[in-house]
């Protein structure tokens, strides 16, 4: 068992149907389904029972994401708390993932509450589905390996985002198709709110701005 327990699942600011809870620096989301319950997002494993009856308490999981060939190791310990909860990944995921996770995830997605849905960024060998929410202050993303957070005791906002270094070798397809697609992603949405994988959240108004940096420099 992990030395630390996983923080229990607690609300995103501006929002009431969004969560996060990390561990270390590991982080995970849940969003509200519009069928009930939970949708998890890159689920972190060996859940403990105090994260387990916060997430029954919210409603149970009905659904399970995970979201790039490298989160699932969360799925399978989930899963044997909330063994009705569906999983899903990218389609062009789905092979490298049934290798891992012994079953084939569906490629069919779950519907949201609230103003929450996935993109799916263009030009990575290695899919990504980040999440999206609007929250009180504007657009919130989650994401996998795109970008990082710095590492902290606690949750404290940073204002600029990292590159996460294995992104580019490990994810990065088609470096032009991928910074076409995320700046103009980053133009339309001017995120507010990041909620890495990895590392603290980040938010602010200079957040739009480093998330650009970060992709020029690919």
């Amino acid at each position: 068992m992990p030395s630390k327990p996983l923080q229990p699942l607690m609300l995103v600011p501006g929002t009431n149907v969004l969560f996060t809870a990390r561990r270390g620096a590991a982080r995970m989301m849940a969003a509200r389904a519009a069928s009930g319950g939970l949708v998890l997002y890159s689920p972190i494993p060996a859940p403990d029972p105090d994260a387990i009856a916060v997430a029954r308490d919210l409603g149970g999981v009905s659904a399970i994401i995970a979201p790039s060939p490298f989160h699932h190791l969360g799925v399978a310990d989930w899963l044997a708390a909330f063994p009705d909860a569906a999983v899903s990944a990218p389609e062009a995921a789905l092979d490298r993932l049934e290798k891992r996770l012994g079953f084939r995830p569906s490629a069919e997605m779950p519907t949201f509450a609230g103003d929450v849905t996935l993109i799916i960024p263009d030009g990575l060998k290695a899919a990504e589905v980040w999440l999206r929410a609007k929250c009180a202050d504007g657009v919130a993303w989650a994401v996998c390996d795109a970008f990082a957070g710095p590492t902290g005791t606690d949750d404290t906002p940073a204002a600029v985002p990292k590159l996460r270094g294995a992104f580019a070798t490990m994810c990065l397809g088609d470096p032009l198709m991928y910074k076409a697609w995320a700046l103009a992603q980053i133009e339309r949405d001017k995120p507010v709110q990041l909620y890495p994988a990895h590392g603290n959240r980040v938010a602010g108004s200079m957040l739009a701005k480093g998330l650009k940096d970060i992709v020029e420099e690919l």
